[in-house]
């Protein structure tokens, strides 16, 4: 691993302090850079100027207030606090309007980062975005800058959050560069924090690879997800075919069947789809999955409706837990999240209901914003709760549940498990009145 003294570039700015970029800074800022964090959003800025990450992520809140404390770390509101910086590093989001991607973000990143480009300075693209951007859209934006002489590169984000601290020090980055001699630079930079750099051939390559990584895990969830659906339409319970299937199979690799979200699986079909087709090509695999993955929120809605009908139920009292979009690692992340596509049917079927939000790290705040009534815990969950659906895979769900939170429901009642929480001890001895159920299951 290069020392610091052979690096070239010990000043770097990262542009755009979401999950990606302070996540990345903080990185940085332990490896010996000097790291300008660049960000315009008043509210994170309010957030970071406390040393408070505005977002939860194991173990980030200690290490950025010891990198702003010790000065490695510079937060500013202007891209004019990182003009002595050498090596600028895109992370601003890439946001999904209307099913397409939008690249506004980049564009502003690109024109803030041509007023101050020098010659012989690096720029690297690390949001997610449509094959050929850094070519098409980057480039030419900073070349209308006063500097001719620069470095561009794609180096993609691939961590998970809520792990992300640990898997940048060890998960391979991903490289492509416009010369060798950016590939070669930017190279140098990531391999003060990884052992493990993986260079391809182009710009193009890289913006590739990183769509396929969570396309191909998109797909599989997909088909795990329609098995489900076909099982619990046949009376077959998904989970005991699954591990039928796999039992001691090296050959049978199968996903779990639940909700699929989150700021990158349900956008990154999408940019690539969308890719695609600004070359005339198409692609009934991804497009399918991705339909599937988000038909799940109404297949869960209808069950509820039918609880609800069968059982004239007026007013019933109806509780999401696990709003973010996962929970394993946990976050607070509530971006993509498909429970928030569940609350809005919920809320646009039953207008007069009062839904209530339950999950281990998500604020109430942020519940209350969603529209729903915060309950304080577990129990008040299913305390008096008419139907109760466990959206997320936070292992706290499977660890407390009990026969008496069933019990404490108001009957008849429904649990709709999304992540097979509930453990055969309960379903064994079901509390009469509650039906368990979930994705794959018939009942």
């Amino acid at each position: 691993m290069k020392t610091v003294s052979e690096v070239n570039d010990k000043s770097i700015a990262v542009i755009g302090l979401g999950f990606v970029g302070l996540t990345l800074a903080v990185v940085l800022a332990e490896s010996g850079f000097q790291v300008f964090g660049i960000e315009t959003n008043a509210n994170t800025l309010k957030h970071l100027s406390t040393g408070r990450p505005h977002f939860y992520e194991s173990g980030l809140s200690e290490r950025f207030l010891a990198a702003r404390e010790n000065g490695s770390l510079v937060v500013a509101s202007s891209i004019e606090a990182a003009r002595l910086a050498t090596a600028f590093v895109m992370t601003v989001g890439t946001p999904l309007v209307s099913g397409k991607p939008t690249m506004h973000l980049v564009e502003a990143a690109s024109r803030d980062i041509a007023t101050v480009l020098k010659d012989g300075d690096l720029v690297v693209l690390r949001s997610t975005v449509k094959v050929g951007t850094t070519r098409n859209v980057v480039l030419p934006i900073l070349s209308k800058g006063a500097a001719h002489n620069f470095e561009v590169c794609f180096a993609p984000e691939r961590t998970i959050e809520g792990a992300a601290l640990d898997e940048l020090a060890v998960l391979p980055q991903l490289l492509g560069a416009l010369t060798p001699a950016g590939l070669a630079r930017a190279s140098a930079i990531f391999r003060k924090f990884t052992p493990h750099v993986v260079n391809v051939t182009s710009l193009e390559a890289a913006e590739f690879s990183k769509l396929t990584c969570n396309i191909t895990r998109d797909i599989s969830f997909a088909v795990a997800n329609e098995l489900a659906l076909m099982c619990q339409h046949l009376g077959l319970d998904f989970a005991e075919v699954r591990r039928a299937a796999t039992d001691n199979y090296p050959r049978a690799k199968l996903a779990r069947q639940g909700l699929v979200g989150g700021p990158c699986l349900t956008k990154d079909s999408h940019i690539l789809l969308s890719s695609i087709t600004d070359h005339r090509l198409r692609s009934s695999v991804v497009a399918t999955s991705r339909s599937m993955n988000e038909s799940l929120p109404t297949v869960i809605f209808e069950r509820i409706f039918r609880h609800i009908s069968e059982n004239k139920l007026i007013n019933p009292k109806i509780t999401i837990c696990g709003l973010a979009f996962k929970g394993q690692p946990p976050t607070d992340d509530l971006r993509g999240s498909p429970s928030l596509d569940l609350i809005e049917i919920l809320q646009k079927k039953y207008p007069s209901f009062e839904l209530f939000g339950q999950d281990f790290v998500v604020s109430t705040p942020e519940i209350e914003s969603l529209g729903l009534r915060p309950v304080a815990n577990l129990d008040a969950a299913f305390s008096g709760t008419h139907i109760l659906v466990i959206a997320n895979n936070h292992p706290q769900y499977a660890h407390t549940l009990s026969e008496a939170m069933l019990r404490s429901m108001s009957q008849p009642a429904l649990v709709y498990d999304c992540c097979e929480h509930i453990p055969d001890r309960l379903r064994v001895n079901a509390t009469h009145g509650v039906i368990l159920t979930g994705l794959g299951q018939s009942t």
